[in-house]
């Protein structure tokens, strides 16, 4: 992991910022505290699937019911 944060940081400044390769690797440096933090704790879980799961109901019952909070 420590190889390609040094491969993003030297090659991220060559590379247009508003391209696709430019923002996924912007977005990979300004994350990277966040995304490597499972490395540090076996415990955290690599994805939010859970989570999701758990407030799903609730999501998709508010989206059913913004055609009648126009009215």
């Amino acid at each position: 992991m420590a190889r390609l944060k040094t491969w993003a940081e030297s090659t991220y400044p060559s590379v247009l910022p508003q391209s696709l390769l430019g923002r996924a690797m912007g977005y990979t440096l300004a994350q990277w505290d966040k995304l490597t933090v499972f490395l540090g704790d076996g415990r955290v879980p690599l994805d939010n699937n859970r989570c999701e799961n758990a407030i799903r109901p609730f999501v998709t019952a508010r989206s059913l019911c913004t055609s009648f909070s126009s009215v």
